[in-house]
């Protein structure tokens, strides 16, 4: 057995959109901010007002993990495995979702164009939102509080977000669950039920309704209030295994795959950051 968590909470809530080349691209929007709008009878058009879009990029990433298993230990009957090579493969599989999972929460990496001695990166979650749906607080750690999560909230909504999870690290989880406690709030009790519930998985405020998710690998200074189908992972070679030479006795695969990821507006969502 194997007790290390395989989770991947942020992996598995994107959406797929293939992309034919390493480099890809995108465009953001906006409208004109509401104004007043009033013209005199038969008078000429306005004069055309009209903003160029913004081009965003970013480029693939290349995932691998190796395995190499000597013939005499596939040979060998193991307890609760056929071979001792398929073992190790669905292990490097775990394995290499936890690393595209850190790239996307944990690492806060931007875009690295790479070359012949460095390795491409895509940005993730943090490296695809600008810095006016970013939330900090001077570099000053602070406990993440329910006022933290309105704040957070009516932002995103003032921006035009449909945000509906807030992605959180396990120790945060801790602090939104005590938010059921607050004076005032009503909780029901089942008759003849012996249980105590203290958990909130769905958090409504007066601007939207969040799905609250826990995420082991988040960069525990930071908490992202995400909607999911505003982010795309972008497959360029989705997950493939090559035969490596046969040097001995042994027999050794690469599991490889190459991926981006893309947000569909930079200005979406909530980057709440400097979180104790």
């Amino acid at each position: 057995t194997i007790l290390t968590p395989s989770e991947t909470p942020a992996l598995t809530m994107l959406g797929s959109e293939p992309t034919d080349n390493i480099l890809y691209q995108w465009q953001e929007d906006t409208l004109d901010a509401p104004a007043a709008n009033a013209q005199v009878d038969g008078a000429d058009a306005p004069a055309a007002n009209q903003g160029a879009t913004t081009m965003r990029s970013s480029t693939t990433q290349i995932f691998a993990k190796t395995v190499k298993v000597s013939g005499s230990a596939n040979a060998s009957k193991m307890y609760g495995v056929t071979k001792e090579f398929a073992r190790q493969m669905a292990k490097k599989g775990k394995e290499i979702k936890r690393d595209v999972e850190y790239a996307l929460v944990q690492s806060a990496q931007v875009t690295v164009t790479g070359d012949n001695a460095t390795a491409r990166k895509f940005a993730g979650f943090q490296g695809q939102t600008n810095a006016g749906s970013k939330l900090a607080n001077s570099g000053t750690p602070r406990a993440l509080t329910e006022n933290l999560v309105l704040t957070a909230s009516q932002t995103a909504y003032n921006n035009g977000s449909d945000i509906s999870v807030l992605m959180i690290k396990p120790a945060d989880s801790i602090i939104v669950a005590g938010f059921a406690a607050a004076t005032g709030r009503l909780r029901e009790f089942e008759t003849g039920e012996r249980k105590i519930t203290n958990v909130i998985n769905i958090y409504e405020s007066p601007f939207n309704t969040l799905k609250v998710v826990k995420n082991r690998q988040m960069k525990t200074t930071d908490a992202m209030f995400i909607d999911p189908s505003m982010w795309k992972l972008r497959p360029y070679r989705n997950w493939f295994t090559i035969d490596l030479a046969v040097t001995g006795d042994f027999t050794a695969k690469e599991l490889i795959g190459e991926f981006g990821l893309s947000h569909r507006n930079w200005d979406d969502g909530i980057w709440l950051t400097d979180l104790s």
